[in-house]
């Protein structure tokens, strides 16, 4: 049993006193097979066990990372690796540094926590033949992560996740890893952050000019980085680009992987603007990035003074529609969006002449529609975005920048202040002339072997549940099968990627889309209503919603 021989192999006194003192219950479930890769990298709660976040399991992929590059011959282009704030980033950072320079391959890192973006925009700056950054982005405070980019900056795609996996399920943790036991890391690496913070700032300041994104002091923001790494890169860039009165959060300013004060640092939950609001009386517009900085939130104030949290798609769409409004659109512009974003953005990106593309959940797979359509020369990227608060604007770097997002958001925030509106005006615009629409995610948390096995159940019994709710279904895209079957039996190939993911078209013409979480142990429903004004829309989705929650519960105990 793997749990035996951990406590006969592991070193480090912590896992092995955390060892002792698992319950049965949480043994199953940290041994129960290895962490892979879901939509963003290896991720898992930090404690012992195979399928955990630990030195262990970071040695064993980092090993599985370094015979692939060995094997193609990769080593002097190197490898980027970087960090955030995170509890033990900075550790498991070292442990993969040391282990790919043992195994004689170049390293460029950071001294200090650095995000996706700044991660992704390094890679591409040095010529690296990959980038690995440890994080957990969003999650709760006991997760940490791995992510693995390409050459490109993008996060891998599937097809080379497998090749990686399949690389480390050939290594032994504890006697296949070479370099490995020292946490400290190794002197032998080069360490980039001026070289590549400068050529970042330099991109975002010639985007800035381009777009027209530059500001002044007539807005007034109030930031929190959320004890993460959009701190130093912000201030900056505000600075940088004429946004002067700015007020940072002190108390959530510095680096604090407990993350006090809030349930998780993920800028969708309401709780991570508490102490902000406390600044933000007078404030045009409050942001929140999580720890590595790829997700922006976003918080206005209604035609009331009420503070108002804005969704993901709700960001997007403003974003789209400014960037529309006041930006060249160039050579055929495109934007892209995942399949569980709001369909609200394809109206207003045909409205402006903009090429809407979908993918699948994940910005790796819009970052692959940007290599495939811009880098080809066959169109020119405009905007792209996810429901889950990721924006990217500009061609420098593959995945969603909370950085770029919130010089957009002020510049947006900006445009309506000086044609005597707001950004919630604005939004109330949006939806009087394209429909009325509320697009919520809605989650159920199924924890450990137990929950994983309700999940695949639930997905199993909805493929072949043609029509779910009360309203009867139009059609049904099952993205495991790649097929659309209609009401009336035909059907017909649905043109994508495989993925864990069912759509529902309703008759009512809305939408409900369900997948399983890649970050998180949970199953979620994606829920898109439309109507004519905001109590019917309301009405109807509250109906959906409560039908959603009937499904679920039908699994719990």
């Amino acid at each position: 049993m793997n749990y035996d021989m951990w406590k006969e192999k592991v070193k480090d006194k912590e896992l092995l006193e955390q060892l002792e003192q698992m319950s049965k219950s949480e043994i199953e479930d940290a041994f129960d097979g290895y962490l892979t890769f879901g939509t963003a990298g290896l991720r898992g709660k930090m404690r012992p066990g195979t399928n955990a976040m630990n030195i262990y399991t970071v040695g064993r992929a980092t090993q599985g990372v370094a015979n692939y590059i060995k094997d193609m011959g990769r080593e002097e282009d190197g490898v980027l690796v970087a960090f955030d704030s995170r509890n033990n980033s900075r550790k498991f950072a070292a442990v993969t540094v040391n282990i790919l320079i043992a195994n004689g391959i170049k390293v460029f890192t950071f001294d200090e926590i650095k995000g996706v973006p700044q991660t992704s925009f390094g890679i591409r700056k040095l010529g690296c033949f990959c980038g690995i950054i440890i994080t957990a982005s969003h999650n709760p405070k006991i997760y940490n992560g791995y992510k693995v980019f390409d050459f490109t900056g993008s996060q891998i795609g599937t097809k080379t996740a497998d090749v990686l996996i399949s690389y480390m399920n050939k290594v032994d943790e504890f006697s296949d890893v070479i370099g490995g036991e020292n946490e400290e890391r190794s002197d032998k690496c080069e360490i980039v952050d001026k070289l590549v913070m400068d050529a970042y700032y330099s991109q975002v300041k010639e985007i800035s000019e381009k777009k027209h994104l530059q500001g002044s002091d007539e807005i007034k923001i109030v930031y929190t980085p959320l004890y993460g790494a959009g701190m130093k890169p912000i201030t900056h860039i505000f600075d940088m680009c004429g946004y002067n009165n700015i007020h940072v959060v002190e108390e959530q300013s510095k680096p604090n992987g407990d993350f006090p004060e809030i349930t998780q640092p993920n800028p969708e939950k309401s709780d991570c603007y508490d102490v902000a609001k406390k600044y933000a009386e007078d404030a045009d517009v409050i942001l929140a990035t999580d720890p590595d900085c790829d997700r922006l939130g976003v918080v206005i104030k209604d035609d009331k003074g009420e503070f108002m949290m804005l969704t993901g798609n709700q960001v997007g769409c403003l974003l789209l529609d400014f960037l529309a409004r006041t930006c060249e659109k160039g050579f055929k512009p495109f934007a892209v969006r995942s399949i569980v974003s709001t369909s609200m953005a394809d109206r207003i990106a045909d409205k402006h002449g903009i090429d809407m593309f979908k993918v699948l959940t994940g910005f790796r797979y819009i970052a692959a529609r940007i290599r495939d359509i811009h880098d080809t020369f066959e169109g020119n990227f405009f905007f792209g975005f996810e429901e889950s608060n990721g924006y990217l604007i500009g061609d420098f770097i593959r995945d969603k920048d909370g950085c770029l997002g919130a010089l957009m958001v002020a510049a947006m925030v900006l445009d309506y202040k000086r044609r005597g509106s707001t950004a919630y005006k604005g939004l109330m615009s949006l939806y009087e002339e394209f429909g009325y629409t509320i697009d919520e995610s809605i989650s159920f948390t199924f924890d450990g072997v137990k929950g994983r096995n309700i999940m695949r159940k639930i997905m199993r019994d909805m493929a072949g549940t043609f029509n779910p709710f009360e309203v009867p279904t139009h059609y049904m895209k099952n993205y495991n099968t790649l097929e659309r079957t209609y009401s009336d039996g035909i059907v017909t190939n649905v043109d994508a990627k495989q993925a864990d993911v069912l759509i529902w078209i309703m008759e009512d013409k809305n939408r409900v889309v369900l997948r399983p979480s890649g970050t998180e142990p949970k199953i979620k429903f994606y829920i898109t209503c439309t109507g004519k004004n905001q109590d019917e829309v309301q009405e109807t989705f509250e109906n959906y919603k409560k039908q959603v929650a009937a499904i679920v519960d039908k699994y719990r105990d």
